[in-house]
């Protein structure tokens, strides 16, 4: 039942997890904005060149990066022991969470292409892709679709929780 979700509860859980364990989660948030940085990934530079190596290389370490990130992020809010270490833990499924990057940037990028409101779907219905990816051993195409059985239902109420993160981190950019 979508009713059931709601983001104040999540944003809270997550702002006692973080409290829990703040300065693992700044380490690891941290380290990966650096490696964005140094590929380049974002910085609004343009070089031909440049760009175009830098940007292959974050996209080959970006799907193990957000995949280990969120598999620190998930140990913290379920009160399991977790490291900095396991930031990297996304390089042992490398390939496939490569394949799930690739696959999840370019299906972003023809949704956003065609409309607006195809990509936010896609973005949405398929965002925990990462999570199943690194919480199970699905392979790449049952990876997304158990992500996208996750989120029948709740893609009004993720969207939701989406904007107010996007929120969150605008407010802490000021």
């Amino acid at each position: 039942m979508a009713s059931a979700f709601a983001v104040m509860p999540l944003l809270t859980r997550g702002w006692e997890a973080f409290r829990r364990r703040p300065w693992l989660l700044l380490g690891v948030a941290a380290t990966y904005m650096l490696i964005q940085a140094v590929t380049g990934a974002g910085d609004g530079e343009y070089d031909e060149g440049r760009t175009f190596a830098q940007g292959l290389v974050w996209l080959v370490v970006s799907g193990p990066l957000i995949g280990g990130a969120l598999h620190v992020a998930l140990r913290v809010v379920r009160g399991q022991d977790a490291s900095y270490g396991m930031l990297f833990s996304g390089f042992q499924r490398f390939l496939k969470l490569l394949l799930i990057m690739v696959l999840f940037a370019v299906g972003s990028g023809i949704g956003y292409a065609l409309l607006l409101v195809p990509g936010i779907i896609f973005h949405v219905g398929f965002w925990p892709v990462f999570l199943v990816a690194m919480e199970t051993n699905l392979g790449v195409w049952d990876s997304f679709r158990a992500a996208w059985r996750l989120t029948r239902g709740y893609k009004w109420p993720l969207l939701g929780l989406l904007l107010a993160l996007v929120a969150i981190n605008l407010l802490g950019v000021l």
